[in-house]
């Protein structure tokens, strides 16, 4: 376990979601992604 730390600060997470909110077309819809950009599976 990470001790509640995780390994992602929460500003490099919300620099990562950020650029892909902002980045997002309606192509993407319906699509999850990690913060590091990559389309994840579902």
């Amino acid at each position: 376990m990470t001790d509640h730390t995780g390994q992602t600060t929460p500003e490099e997470s919300v620099a990562g979601l950020t650029k892909i909110i902002a980045g997002a077309t309606p192509a993407d819809s319906g699509k999850f992604f990690h913060f590091n950009g990559s389309n994840l599976p579902w």
